[in-house]
């Protein structure tokens, strides 16, 4: 629970030494080995769990295990395949893993293009739960499929639900400029500075509103404080705030910093290749887009 995972993952493997029979203590090694991004062995600790237990909510725990170990894995095809045979055996009224494990299915579809899909999965929660972030991640999914008045709708609903999101805030203000409605963006986010920022997520969310409403000096406050927070996410909101003033060189050396921990965005990789060219690094900007 306080982000030790390599202590966890070392007590869990002792614990796996005392009884090698509890399934349970191999899905939380499991779990713990995520975490510290060792996919390949978390897998394999997931079927060691499953073989030792014919415990329908174990075996469910150790699919749902392998799916997340997939799904940070990049391997999307594994990651909805392990989701949907842990969810094989439900019924119909869903289990609180289960609907858990409906939301990483959701994120799953999404990374790996089936938008409609995710729509879907996200109605099963909201049909069971009415949960806030389902509408609003079901929201963000019709924006991805084309469908601005359904998206509206959810964002709307979500944002009814949790007026301290500034997520949703912000994929609101998305979907109505696609849609023409400045005005109505533009109130949206400016109700968003509302918000009190706490964490470095959140001044860099406040950073982006900043951005979109064109107050490029108090956006880059807003990232410089996320970053002195250690949220170096912020490096890309700041290398898109000095791309929209036109201040190439300076993006350049924000995306460079974001790199060096984040290699995982190809709209960020986009971006950079853009930079790039703009100041004739060609090169450089080729194999930029190559790598997003």
């Amino acid at each position: 629970n306080s982000g030790d995972y390599a202590r966890a993952s070392q007590l869990f493997a002792e614990a796996v030494k005392y009884d090698k029979t509890n399934a349970q203590y191999y899905v939380h090694l499991g779990m713990s080995q995520i975490q510290e991004a060792k996919f390949d062995e978390a897998l394999a600790t997931f079927e060691q769990a499953e073989s030792r237990t014919h415990q329908k909510n174990e075996v469910q725990a150790a699919k749902r295990g392998q799916g997340i170990a997939h799904l940070y894995k990049g391997d999307y095809a594994g990651a909805l395949d392990a989701f949907s045979k842990a969810l094989a055996s439900a019924g119909n009224r869903y289990t609180a893993q289960e609907i858990d494990i409906l939301f990483y299915l959701a994120e799953a579809q999404e990374r790996s293009g089936d938008s409609v899909g995710s729509v879907l999965t996200y109605t099963k929660i909201i049909e069971q739960t009415g949960n806030a972030d389902a509408y609003m991640l079901r929201g963000m999914a019709y924006q991805q499929v084309g469908d601005n008045t359904n998206a509206e709708n959810d964002l709307y609903k979500a944002l009814e639900m949790n007026r301290k999101n500034y997520k949703v805030y912000l994929s609101l203000y998305r979907v109505l400029f696609e849609q023409g409605k400045e005005r109505d963006a533009e109130k949206v986010l400016k109700e968003a500075l509302t918000l009190t920022a706490k964490s470095g997520e959140d001044y860099t969310n406040q950073g982006l509103i900043y951005m979109y409403l064109e107050d490029f000096e108090q956006a880059l406050t807003a990232f410089d404080t996320a970053v002195s927070q250690g949220y170096t996410e912020a490096y890309f909101g700041k290398a898109q705030n000095y791309m929209h003033q036109e201040n190439y060189e300076e993006a350049i050396g924000c995306f460079d910093l974001y790199f060096t921990e984040h290699t995982d965005s190809a709209l960020a990789y986009n971006e950079y290749g853009v930079c790039l060219e703009k100041v004739g690094r060609y090169a450089e900007a080729a194999a930029a887009f190559a790598t997003g």
